[in-house]
C-alpha cells in the first residue's frame, strides 16, 4: 500500500512539474527578434536612439522606433506580434474598419495601398496628424505621426519588409 501511495505521489509531482515547465515554456519568447524589420533610415527623417537600447523588453513580442523631422514633426513606428491565446490583443480586420469622415473631428479613415497589401490610415488634415495600421502575418504595424502629411505614413510603411514579417509572424 505504501509503495502505491509513493508511486501516486511521485506521479502527481511529476505531472505538476511537467505542467509548470510547459507553462513556463509558453511564456518564453518565441521567434526571431523584430528589430531587423524596423527601418534604420527613412528619407527625410532622423532616426532617434532605440526605444529599448538595453533590450530590457522582449523584442520577439514588440519593438518601437521613433523618427524626428523638421519643425517638431515626428513618427513612432511599432511592430507587435500577437501571440496565440492573447485575449487582450488580436489581429485587426482592416476590411471591417469604419471608413470615411470620423465623428467629432477625428479625421478621415481610408484603406491605402502599400506595396503588397492595404493599410488603414486615419488622418486629420487640420491637426496634421495620423495613424497607419497594417498587418503582416500575426504582427500588427502601427505608425503614428504628428506634423506630417498622409503620404509620409504610407512611405514609412513601405520601408518595412512586410513579406519578411509575414514569414516570421506566423
Amino acid at each position: 500500500m505504501r509503495k502505491s501511495q509513493q508511486a501516486l505521489l511521485t506521479a502527481g509531482l511529476a505531472a505538476a512539474l511537467a505542467a509548470s515547465i510547459a507553462n513556463a515554456a509558453s511564456q518564453q519568447p518565441s521567434g526571431p527578434a523584430l528589430d531587423k524589420f524596423i527601418p534604420m533610415k527613412l528619407a527625410g527623417w532622423k532616426t532617434d536612439a532605440p526605444f529599448d537600447a538595453e533590450h530590457m523588453s522582449d523584442h520577439t513580442s514588440g519593438v518601437t522606433q521613433t523618427y524626428t523631422g523638421k519643425s517638431e514633426s515626428g513618427l513612432t513606428l511599432d511592430i507587435v506580434r500577437i501571440r496565440p491565446g492573447n485575449r487582450a490583443m488580436s489581429v485587426p480586420r482592416l476590411e471591417q474598419a469604419q471608413l470615411g469622415e470620423l465623428p467629432e473631428g477625428g479625421g478621415f479613415a481610408s484603406l491605402q495601398p502599400l506595396k503588397d497589401r492595404k493599410a488603414l490610415v486615419v488622418y486629420s488634415k487640420e491637426n496634421g496628424s495620423g495613424k497607419l495600421t497594417a498587418v503582416a502575418g500575426k504582427c500588427v504595424i502601427t505608425i503614428d505621426g504628428s506634423g506630417i502629411k498622409q503620404d509620409q505614413l504610407v512611405t514609412a510603411a513601405n520601408a518595412i519588409d512586410m513579406k519578411g514579417l509575414d514569414a516570421v509572424c506566423l
